[in-house]
């Protein structure tokens, strides 16, 4: 029996998160979807619902440039989260900047 797949999208950009999100929904990669326009939200989220990751392979969409927090802040406090969950996610950095820097 293979993993369920959950997707996690953490975007600033309110476009940005449908667009990936409908693009997701259409290529049908996904069982569930959650969008957050910012990492303290998405982390707070993983936090109260971990039990609920168990069974899953998660993959995170992770935006850089963000204005609280960026993406490689939340990719450190990312890291303290239970290892169990970690093991059972990928994370990806979706961004549209140019910046060669990102």
């Amino acid at each position: 029996m293979s993993k369920l797949t959950k997707f996690i999208l953490i975007d600033d950009n309110e476009i940005d998160t449908k667009v990936n999100l409908n693009l997701l929904k259409i290529m049908d990669v996904g069982d569930e979807y959650a969008e957050f326009l910012c990492c303290c939200d998405a982390l707070d989220y993983i936090k109260e619902n971990l039990a609920s990751y168990a069974d899953h392979k998660t993959i995170i969409l992770l935006d850089i440039q963000m204005p609280d927090v960026d993406g490689f802040e939340c990719l450190e406090k990312y890291g303290h989260l239970p290892e169990s969950f970690r093991n059972n996610t990928q994370v990806y950095f979706l961004s549209s900047t140019i910046d060669e820097h990102d």
